[in-house]
This record gives structure tokens, C-alpha cells and sequence, in this order.
């Protein structure tokens, strides 16, 4: 015993120098000795595999299994071999056994995950890629990338299938028009969008062809002066609002912010209080519910998670929200003032306007914008959002049907998703 315990002590230092061929020697000489011994199988197995002769490799991993069913290495190489012969079949079958005599396993999951996408069976690959993620999350980590260069093609592959499903699942929300197809296809890479200004690049999602310009008069889009009008109509019950109901700062309320330096000064500052907020239960007072009746309002951009919102926007005195894009262009921004003054100014796409005798301003948000308050008094503005005017029913439509479809993808997938672009 103590000289094969010798003879494995040599084996070991040779399969990690590399040497190969006389890996194998030692090891059928331990095998004389000891016809189990899995270090010996092992290298013999990895020997033959690296070396192309695959029915030797077949009966090495037979001969190992009869010793020790349940022998890992022994098992992989196996399926490899079959799916390397393209026995997918009888891959996926020995994959299936051995995971229901072992359980969960990632060697196991990664081959599994294989075969389908071998076999085209994209929509299992994808469920069997996210059972390993919730199994072993880990494995989805830099770390792996970096000691395991065979990782780089699994991770490919969940890429690929991501991309592939989401699409499959959204592509049909753009058969309402030729704009929004190429939108979707735009989401996904599969096209370029063009810009129409310099200054306009939605974060999230946008249509091509779309009118784009920094500002919008009030009266250039129809329904929306009379809209206004009713909003400030009910200007006591804004004041009061502000005056009663507790606030909460802006940027915690959202997630798509930079947390940079200027940004978590801002976070301390900037105050709102939501009237109305897409899957999210706003506080509720007589004259919030008041405001969110207001906004059953066919103008009112409607596409969940992202819309429709109504927030007052607090912004304290000697203070600037640094530029940044919204998340897309098929919506306008209305702000209507509470307080403000000629300090108050808000600069969309290069030019900037201060608070006169406007009674709205409404602007592209997907334009590279900010705001800035150098007032002694703190700025309070109403803020909602409205569909672009150019957008027709069937596109408002198939735009809320793909931000549905996608965040419903996204509460599936999102987790995994995440974790393959930090890769």
C-alpha cells in the first residue's frame, strides 16, 4: 500500500507538469496493484480524451463506473464523449439518470445545458442555465471566467439564449408598424438607431422616426392646453400636498441613476412626492386621489414599469441636477410650476430655459437635459409624462405590451442577466 500511495504521489506531480505519456505508464502500473484506484482511471481517461482516442476513453470511464458508480469524472467524460460522437440523445438520457442518482450537480448542469443547445433546444437550454445560476450563482462570477477558460463558451451561450429569448418573446409587440419593429430589433442590436440630434440618446428604449427636438410648445399637442388648465385649476391642492404629506428623496425612488459623486449630493437634496406611479402604491389622501382621477388621461403616457408617473419634484435652493438622458423617446416630460421664479432654469439638448409666465414646459427627456435652481427659495414643479404625439394607438399599444412582455422577462431572467454583463 505504501508503495502505490508513492506511485500516486508521482502521478500527481506528473499530470501537473503535463507530462502525458508517462502519466500513462504510471498509471497501468498502479492499476496492476490497484484495479480501483480512481486517480490512476482518472489520468488514463484524461489521457485518451486529450489525445482523440475516444472508444479507449469510453472503456476507461466503463471500467471506473463498474468500481465506482457515482464516479464524477468518470460521468462527464462519458457524456462528453457522447455528445462529442453526437449521440445527443443518449447524452441527454445518461444526463437525466445521472442527475436523478446524484442530484443537482454544475458539471452535470453545464453538459445538460449543452446538449440542448446541441440539439437546438434553445428554451431548455436557457431553463437549464438558470437552474445552475439558482443552484451554484457563483459559478457566474469573474472568478470563473478567469480559472476556467472552457466557462467562456457556457457564458457565450447564455448570452446568445437571453438575447434570443427576450426577443422571441417581444417580437410580436412590433407588428403594429415598421417603426416599432425596427425599434425592437434597435433594442436588441439587431439594427442601428439613428439619431435625429446629436444631443438625443434615450437610456432604455426608442422609436426611430420620431419628431425629435428639445422643446415642445404647449398648444403644438392636442387636449394638452385644456389638460394643463384642469392640473392648474387644483393649484391649492398641489400646496397643500406639499404642505402636508411627508417627502422622500428623489433618487431613492428610482434605480437608473449613476451613484457618482455629484449624483449622491444630489440624492441628500432633491425631494418628491409621487402622486401616481406605476406598480407602486402612492400615499393616498383626498387630493392625491384627486390628481391620480386627474390623470385617467388618454394624453397620459401608460406603459408599466415605466409609466405612467406624477411626482412633485423638490428642488432646494442653490442646486443642480447634472445632465443626464431619460429612458426613452416615445414620452414627453410636462412640468407645471408651483414655485419657482426667473433662477429656476432647466436646460434641454443646449438650451436652456428659465421659469417666466410659462404655464407648462415640456420637453424631451431622451435629450441630454438637467435643471438647476440658484433661486433662495426651493423650486417645487409638478412632473408627468404624455405619450409623443406622433405615436399612433396601435403603437401606444405595442409599446405597452413590450414594456410588459420584457419586465415580466426581466423578473424571470433578470438576476442571470445581470450577472452575464458584468461578465
Amino acid at each position: 500500500m505504501k508503495n502505490v500511495t508513492q506511485l500516486e504521489q508521482r502521478l500527481k506531480k506528473l499530470m501537473l507538469e503535463n507530462s502525458f505519456t508517462e502519466a500513462k505508464r504510471l498509471s497501468g502500473c498502479i492499476l496492476e496493484h490497484s484495479p480501483d484506484n480512481n486517480l490512476a482511471h482518472h489520468a488514463l481517461i484524461q489521457y485518451f480524451y486529450r489525445f482523440n482516442m475516444f472508444n479507449d476513453c469510453l472503456k476507461q470511464c466503463l471500467k471506473l463506473l463498474f468500481f465506482v458508480p457515482e464516479d464524477e469524472l468518470a460521468i462527464r467524460f462519458q457524456v462528453l464523449l457522447l455528445i462529442e460522437s453526437k449521440e445527443y440523445l443518449s447524452a441527454k438520457s445518461r444526463v437525466n439518470f445521472y442527475l436523478s442518482k446524484l442530484g443537482v450537480n454544475e458539471e452535470i448542469l453545464l453538459l445538460k445545458a449543452e446538449i440542448y443547445v446541441c440539439l437546438q433546444h434553445f428554451e431548455d437550454a436557457l431553463i437549464t442555465y438558470q437552474e445552475l445560476y439558482s443552484f451554484s450563482p457563483e459559478y457566474f462570477s469573474l472568478k470563473t471566467k478567469n480559472i476556467r477558460r472552457c466557462s467562456k463558451q457556457h457564458f457565450d451561450n447564455v448570452s446568445n439564449l437571453l438575447k434570443r429569448n427576450a426577443y422571441m418573446r417581444v417580437q410580436p409587440c412590433g407588428a403594429t408598424s415598421k417603426r416599432l419593429d425596427s425599434a425592437i430589433k434597435c433594442f436588441f442590436g439587431l439594427k442601428t438607431f439613428v439619431r435625429n440630434h446629436e444631443f438625443q440618446k434615450g437610456s432604455f428604449f426608442n422609436v426611430p422616426e420620431l419628431s425629435a427636438k428639445p422643446f415642445y410648445n404647449v398648444d403644438e399637442i392636442i387636449g394638452l392646453r385644456s389638460f394643463v388648465d384642469v392640473i392648474r385649476s387644483s393649484m391649492a391642492s398641489l400646496k397643500l400636498i406639499i404642505k402636508e404629506t411627508d417627502k422622500e428623496n428623489y433618487i431613492d425612488t428610482i434605480d437608473s441613476k449613476s451613484m457618482e459623486r455629484e449624483w449622491l449630493l444630489l440624492s441628500k437634496k432633491w425631494q418628491s412626492i409621487h402622486l401616481l406611479k406605476s406598480k407602486r402604491k402612492c400615499k393616498a389622501t383626498p387630493e392625491i386621489e384627486q390628481f391620480q382621477k386627474i390623470f385617467e388621461n388618454n394624453l397620459v403616457a401608460n406603459c408599466p414599469p415605466h409609466a405612467p408617473e406624477a411626482f412633485i419634484s423638490l428642488l432646494p435652493s442653490d442646486t443642480v441636477i447634472p445632465p443626464h438622458y431619460g429612458l426613452s423617446n416615445v414620452k414627453l416630460t410636462v412640468h407645471i410650476p408651483i414655485f419657482v421664479d426667473k433662477h429656476s432654469s432647466i436646460t434641454v439638448g443646449g438650451k436652456t430655459i428659465t421659469w417666466g409666465g410659462e404655464t407648462a414646459i415640456v420637453f424631451d427627456d431622451s435629450f441630454l437635459h438637467s435643471a438647476s435652481n440658484k433661486s433662495l427659495n426651493s423650486r417645487a414643479v409638478l412632473i408627468f409624462d404624455i405619450w409623443h404625439p406622433e405615436l399612433t394607438v396601435e403603437e401606444k399599444q405595442g409599446i405597452r405590451d413590450f414594456m410588459s412582455i420584457y419586465d415580466s422577462w426581466s423578473q424571470e431572467y433578470g438576476q442571470l442577466s445581470k450577472a452575464i454583463e458584468l461578465l
